[in-house]
């Protein structure tokens, strides 16, 4: 019996990770390439083989000239299939790496061109109540536009969603290709849950790097990086860019997430505004901002166009925190740590943190998920293995980020 998968000749494997793979493959009677992931569901339940199609299908709402366009979902016994268009002209990670070989830094022009297009593909995104949680270089492609004079011109793809809470942890999101979570916000190190302002950070660090061809925090190990991340500071961008430039850096990179403006306002700062109408066209640009924009914007200072402290009345925040789905228990624990008083001892925390991950997880489980962990931060491997942690955890995957927390206090009073 012929299926959908019948339809789709394999080119080549793109790339593989620990749920799966992407290829490039050819449809048949389209004469066409795209793009398919192939997530393996094999062992799920089918309650989360159902949510996982559900949460994929979700991907077909959005249409936009800088998202890739997801084309169709289905699955077998064995795997999720996700069929999108595919990009021809590489990525943004790739894009920087060149640049950085070329000695040369990027004109100003030339970030902007980039950046706002990625920008403006993630409000999209935000409009939607949606969250992409895996913003990195590999996952913003290029697609090759062929003009009328010859001349290629490449146009920004934002892909490589986080597909499903079912089939990715937040951990595991946040890595790269090497394993090294680069992209991990401060809120997340403190188990504060994923947020829009969360996507607002990564896309702030990848903004840094179109700017320096460096990432803005590395370390040559994973406890390093998150202890620097967590720390806040950084080489600020070359003063050889723009002070709306350097300012607009600066506010995505905000520790507190309360003080990092939103998609929304960075829209609206005179730097990024003025890109708009070059890069979107006329129909997209009034789908996409209905509501004409106050005469009194263009007046104002970039520093109060975005925001440093914007009022929660205007700023609809959306993530974990608001979601039902999160677990409550960790989540409740999670704020008791938080509030914990300033004269409560480090010892007494680690205490309370390990009776209750022994008590939710169970001893053995604690016992073989701590010493995963422990390998990844302390062992100088560059990633946890998320595959064993999927397998012992399970529906409570959210966990191994208070073991992580847990490690790093441990390692804090060992400093002691």
């Amino acid at each position: 019996m012929s299926t959908k998968l019948d339809e789709y000749e394999e080119v080549r494997v793109l790339g593989q990770g620990a749920f799966g793979k992407a290829i490039l493959v050819y449809h048949k009677g389209l004469n066409k390439n795209f793009v398919m992931k192939v997530i393996a569901i094999s062992n799920m339940k089918q309650t989360e083989r159902a949510e996982a199609l559900r949460e994929a299908e979700v991907l077909k709402q959005f249409d936009h000239p800088n998202i890739v366009k997801y084309v169709d979902t289905f699955m077998d016994k064995r795997n999720l299939y996700i069929v999108m268009e595919y990009a021809d002209g590489g990525d943004i990670h790739q894009l920087i790496e060149d640049q950085k070989k070329s000695g040369v830094p990027m004109p100003e022009d030339q970030i902007m061109f980039y950046f706002v297009q990625i920008l403006l593909a993630l409000k999209h995104v935000h409009d939607k109540k949606t969250l992409h949680r895996d913003l990195k270089g590999q996952n913003i492609f290029l697609n090759k536009l062929h003009a009328a004079d010859g001349k290629v011109r490449l146009q920004v793809k934002l892909g490589d969603f986080g597909v499903s809470k079912v089939l990715q942890s937040t951990l595991e999101q946040a890595q790269t290709a090497v394993g090294t979570p680069y992209y991990l916000s401060p809120e997340i190190c403190n188990q504060k849950g994923y947020n829009n302002k969360s996507d607002v950070w990564s896309l702030g660090c990848i903004l840094y790097e179109l700017c320096t061809q460096q990432h803005v925090f590395d370390a040559q190990n994973l406890k390093m990086l998150l202890v620097k991340i967590l720390d806040g500071k950084y080489q600020p961008i070359p003063s050889t860019y723009s002070k709306e430039l350097q300012q607009i850096v600066a506010y995505m990179l905000q520790k507190d997430p309360n003080n990092r403006p939103s998609v929304a306002q960075l829209v609206q700062n005179p730097l990024i505004a003025k890109w708009i109408p070059r890069l979107l066209p006329a129909d997209v640009i009034k789908r996409e901002f209905p509501v004409p924009k106050s005469p009194s914007i263009e007046s104002k200072t970039p520093s109060e166009q975005v925001p440093k402290t914007p009022k929660k009345n205007e700023n609809s925040d959306f993530g974990d925190e608001v979601n039902q789905g999160a677990n409550q228990v960790l989540n409740s624990f999670m704020n008791d740590l938080k509030n914990m008083k300033t004269k409560d001892s480090l010892g007494f925390k680690l205490e309370k943190t390990r009776v209750f991950l022994e008590k939710e997880l169970g001893l053995d489980k604690f016992i073989e998920v701590y010493q995963l962990v422990e390998n990844g931060i302390n062992g100088g491997q560059e990633q946890i293995d998320q595959i064993k942690i999927q397998k012992v955890l399970g529906a409570k995957q959210g966990f191994v980020n208070l073991v992580v927390q847990l490690l790093l206090m441990e390692n804090e009073a060992n400093q002691m």
